[in-house]
């Protein structure tokens, strides 16, 4: 479904926000605004909110979007669209594709559970083509599929790479996180520890974004560059 945000938004400068506290530099100057997972909580002007962690529905943030008083596009990963309120308004046909899900479980790994079910429009899902490092070389453009390994900004780039963005700019990614203490808002039981494969991904990522011409800007603290 990726391929229908391809160059939608060419040549634009994109925003990206995560949860750290670096994400309060953001001042809305971009033209648009990607928020994952816990900065859906901002009070900021965002566009679009990328979620891909299978325990998203059950976070606090999950359906903070709606604040934003439904403007906000949903692209998230496709074994939790059967638990987006937004993606499938209808709650029968919810519970329809949740028990899809369920009996789909039982035997094959989560990660590829797709619906069988367009969502409501503009909502879309996004599958995984692949998980690690060996993946990022297929990051282009034109990539029907979403690689997975670094973080959920990993996953934003991708996103802002096929939308036709050549400027990108990553707030509150303080990929420095061990104790989930630093989030900008209060992260209860979440915990902020990313691995080294993790980060070798992400900064694996950018430099291959970077690599096809498009800027990508660090602010705030991070062990990214």
């Amino acid at each position: 479904m990726i391929q229908n945000l391809r160059n939608i938004y060419k040549d634009a400068e994109v925003a990206i926000l995560g949860s750290g506290p670096s994400v309060k530099l953001y001042e809305e100057k971009e033209d648009i605004a990607l928020a994952v997972n816990g900065a859906a909580f901002l009070d900021k002007k965002y566009d679009i909110f990328v979620a891909g962690d299978k325990k998203a529905p059950f976070r606090d943030w999950w359906l903070s979007s709606d604040h934003k008083s439904n403007s906000v596009i949903r692209i998230v990963s496709s074994y939790i669209a059967p638990f987006d309120p937004f993606l499938y308004p209808d709650e029968d046909y919810r519970n329809f594709i949740q028990k899809d899900y369920r009996e789909f479980v039982k035997f094959n790994e989560y990660v590829n559970f797709v619906p069988n079910f367009d969502p409501t429009p503009p909502h879309i899902f996004f599958k995984f083509g692949g998980f690690g490092i060996g993946f990022v070389n297929k990051i282009s453009p034109k990539q029907t599929f979403l690689y997975w390994g670094g973080t959920i900004s990993a996953i934003a780039l991708q996103i802002s790479l096929i939308l036709g963005s050549k400027n990108v700019h990553l707030y509150g990614c303080d990929i420095n996180n061990y104790s989930g203490s630093n989030y900008f808002y209060d992260a209860g039981d979440q915990k902020g520890f990313l691995d080294h494969g993790q980060k070798e991904i992400m900064q694996s990522t950018i430099d291959k974004i970077r690599d096809l011409r498009v800027r990508v800007n660090v602010h705030g603290n991070s062990f990214v560059h």
